[in-house]
């Protein structure tokens, strides 16, 4: 699997390097396809590399430490005799945050 990828990746740019040669036009159309090609080869590294596999671990990992964090959050504030003062901020944050049709997840922090 990891060999087809790299010949498919190296027929791309013996093709780059083709139509580089063929191009013969302005300056700005240049730049774009020559910050086209970079991107691409941003892209064919970041694969090669696993990069997406490592940031889909490190979303994973801080999902897991914010929730449990949230969580010791709410109980400190519902612990608070000061908490029906915070209740409204954090019920208009949400209504924010939250898609349209969550009103009665904001609705259940309203007592």
């Amino acid at each position: 699997m990891n060999a087809v990828l790299h010949l498919l990746l190296k027929e791309d740019s013996q093709r780059d390097s083709r139509t580089r040669k063929t191009l013969s036009t302005s300056d700005p159309v240049r730049q774009i396809v020559h910050s086209l090609s970079l991107l691409k080869m941003a892209f064919r590294r970041a694969f090669e590399h696993d990069a997406f596999s490592v940031a889909k671990a490190a979303a994973y990992s801080s999902i897991l430490t914010l929730f449990p964090a949230l969580l010791i959050l709410g109980a400190i504030l519902a612990t608070s005799p000061k908490f029906e003062i915070y209740v409204g901020e954090i019920s208009y944050a949400l209504g924010l945050i939250l898609p349209a049709g969550s009103g009665a997840a904001v609705s259940y922090l309203s007592f």
